[in-house]
C-alpha cells in the first residue's frame, strides 16, 4: 500500500465525494483492495496518483496560450458596447 514516507508528517484532508464514488470505496474496503476502510482506500488512490503526477512532471506542463487574446481586465459592464436600437 503506498504510504506516506514518515507518517508523522501527513497532513489530514477532508474531500466530499458522489454517491457513487463513496460506495465504490466502501466496496473495495470490504473487499479488503487497498485497505480496511474507505478513508484507508482513498488515502491510497490518492497518494498513488500524486506520486504518478510528480513523477511524471506534470506540474512543469505548459497551458497553451488562447489563440484569441482574453481582456486582461475587463471592466464593469458599463464599458461594454451599447446595442444599437433598430430604427
Amino acid at each position: 500500500m503506498a504510504r506516506a514516507r514518515n507518517l508523522s508528517d501527513t497532513e489530514s484532508v477532508t474531500v466530499s465525494l458522489p454517491k457513487e464514488t463513496y460506495e465504490y470505496l466502501t466496496y473495495l474496503a470490504w473487499r479488503g483492495r487497498l485497505g480496511a476502510t474507505e478513508a484507508d482506500v482513498a488515502s491510497h488512490i490518492l497518494v498513488e496518483r500524486v506520486d504518478e503526477l510528480l513523477k511524471s512532471g506534470y506540474h512543469n506542463l505548459q497551458v497553451p496560450k488562447p489563440m484569441i487574446a482574453a481582456p486582461i481586465n475587463p471592466g464593469p459592464d458599463e464599458d461594454l458596447p451599447k446595442e444599437r436600437s433598430k430604427e
